[in-house]
């Protein structure tokens, strides 16, 4: 696989589909562009990593999008989780506060304390969590 070709499977998987949709290619072609990103760093796939992603999105993919982006430099990371945060899709802004985590963006802390009073149970704790973490 390339990276042109990793990039257009992305961008037609805006969002992948739910765990009880996605076919197997889809699946094991989503673990072969997480692997490619991961040993291969390019910008370009951080934001569609994180719009590929839905309350209904499993299959271990959270840990393996964190991998990839902790494998690029911050840098680059931190504008995209930022958008992720302010996006107002829940399932983007609660992976965006634990992925925040994972890079110790500690500079997002003006758009994760908002968060603190979330009305999502899960976005509240990762936003302490990310607090806790970050030392923010």
């Amino acid at each position: 696989m390339t990276v042109d070709e990793a990039l257009a499977f992305l961008a037609a998987h805006q969002p992948m589909p739910s765990d009880h949709d996605v076919s197997t290619d889809e699946c094991t072609v989503c673990c072969d562009v997480l692997r490619l990103f991961t040993a291969n760093p390019d910008g370009r796939c951080i934001p569609l990593l994180i719009n590929s992603i839905t309350a209904d999105t499993g299959l271990g993919m959270y840990e393996a999008i964190s991998a990839v982006l902790m494998s690029h430099p911050s840098e680059q990371v931190i504008p995209h989780l930022r958008t992720g945060l302010l996006s107002g899709n829940t399932a983007i802004i609660y992976r965006c506060c634990w992925w925040a985590c994972d890079v110790r963006a500690s500079g997002l802390s003006d758009v994760v304390r908002p968060l603190l009073h979330h009305e999502d149970d899960d976005i509240r704790d990762a936003a302490e969590s990310f607090f806790e973490i970050c030392g923010a």
